[in-house]
């Protein structure tokens, strides 16, 4: 028995002896880990924004910030620039930025600008002085702009503009209170320095051009290249007048509006192009006019012509081929009208219905759609349900005896007779040219 308990007396013993070992492990383990909160910084970090240097413009703009600290502490940096941040702490962990609205107008926008410039997206601009971007230097306008002129008042680019709206948010070019003012002139001016522009996602409206913008155009282009693409021309004198030499351009003009406005546009730039671009309600009072005159554009494609008071299309000094291809052409005052063209001028798979005859007040006995000299192919289209007495009607027989090409087009009809009362020419008066119209569609393109 003494064994025994002398044997368990020595378990005893050991399991006494080992309770302190394990017991200082536990004790010592959390004091070699633990964080001494003494070496907790106790300064506050603060925020300095960075200030944005623009020219001739103000920016004031105001953040909250919430950070992932479970601190109460507010923040409130102090900064010598217009900016200020304030930092709200909460418990959450989520971090969100809300900018307050940026009071408009930003800026007033005049002069002449000394290097490149970009204004800021959201702001109002009142430009209430001309305003010259020279060559070599870039005026940016990026999306949500409003830039209001003085009436009168224009922009002039030598250098580039570049304006980058988006569907969203597009930025806008206008009159003050609607007034009309002196447009948009770009042209190069250094044949050295090119000038190079874009304008995506802009409106341009109420611009009646100044006594220094040729032609009162809304945006007026001259030796220089520019890209247009989803621009919206409303309200204005005339929209647009593009003209220069090959080597200075292209010109494009893409999935735009002409709307509205009282004159028409003009594109005159070898290598050019008009496509997907609306033509619709423009009243436009004046002889031999249309929405749209062209020469030595390369085509004129997918577009509509709608309801103008004009006629679409006219063609005039063109020293080089244009194709009209795949537009709609209805509810206007006639068609097209070709003048002094050499080169062919091809209009080919639109359809024509539902027009009236040119408005020529001078000469109402042209009771045509087309008005054509020599150089029009037209084939494939299809032409019906116009009130015209005539779908064609061709110029003087200046053309050597090479008759006007009107073959395979869908004429509404399949009687011969019909057709030929569509079509004026030599048959009806030997002075005219000849149009030969056969064969033809019998049924539509």
């Amino acid at each position: 028995m003494k064994l025994v308990c002398f044997s368990t007396f020595m378990v005893l013993c050991l399991a006494i002896i080992a309770v302190p070992v394990i017991a200082q492990d536990i004790i010592y383990l959390p004091l070699v880990n633990s964080y001494d909160l003494s070496q907790a910084p106790t300064s506050t970090p603060s925020l300095t924004p960075t200030p944005t240097n623009t020219t001739v413009q103000t920016v004031i703009s105001t953040s909250t910030e919430i950070p992932t600290s479970s601190s109460t502490t507010t923040v409130t940096p102090i900064s010598t620039t217009s900016s200020t941040f304030t930092v709200t702490p909460t418990p959450t962990s989520t971090f969100t930025a809300t900018p307050t609205a940026t009071t408009t107008p930003c800026a007033t926008l005049q002069g002449i600008l000394q290097s490149d410039t970009t204004l800021v997206s959201g702001c109002n601009y009142n430009v209430t002085n001309n305003v010259l971007v020279p060559a070599g230097i870039t005026l940016s306008v990026p999306s949500d702009i409003t830039l209001r002129f003085n009436p009168e008042i224009y922009l002039l680019v030598n250098g580039s503009l570049i304006v980058s709206g988006t569907a969203d948010a597009p930025s806008r070019f206008t009159g003050t209170n609607s007034l009309a003012w002196g447009g948009v002139k770009i042209q190069q001016s250094d044949d050295l320095i090119p000038s190079v522009n874009s304008l995506n996602y802009l409106v341009i409206e109420y611009a009646q051009g100044a006594p220094s913008i040729q032609t009162g155009s809304a945006l007026y282009i001259s030796y220089a290249k520019a890209s247009i693409s989803n621009v919206t021309f409303q309200y204005n004198t005339s929209p647009f007048y593009l003209r220069g030499e090959r080597g200075y351009g292209p010109v494009s003009v893409r999935n735009s509006k002409v709307i509205s406005n009282t004159r028409g546009a003009v594109l005159m730039y070898p290598d050019s192009s008009i496509d997907e671009v609306v033509f619709s309600n423009n009243s436009i009072n004046e002889d031999y006019s249309a929405v749209l005159t062209v020469c030595q554009t390369s085509y004129i494609r997918n577009s509509s012509f709608l309801n103008n008071t004009t006629a679409a299309i006219r063609t005039t000094g063109c020293n080089s081929p244009t194709l009209i291809e795949n537009n709609v052409i209805a509810g206007n005052d006639g068609v097209i009208v070709v003048t002094l063209s050499n080169p062919t001028i091809t209009l080919n798979s639109n359809d024509i219905y539902n027009n009236r005859k040119l408005k020529q007040p001078n000469n109402d006995s042209i009771d045509a759609l087309i008005y054509t000299d020599c150089g029009l192919t037209i084939t494939n289209n299809n032409i019906y349900s116009n009130t015209a007495l005539h779908a064609m009607r061709s110029k003087s027989n200046n053309c050597d005896s090479a008759p006007i090409d009107a073959t395979n087009n869908w004429w509404g009809t399949v009687i011969t007779s019909e057709i030929d009362s569509l079509i004026y020419d030599y048959d009806d008066d030997f002075t005219l040219g000849k149009i030969m119209y056969e064969p033809f569609s019998i049924e539509p393109n």
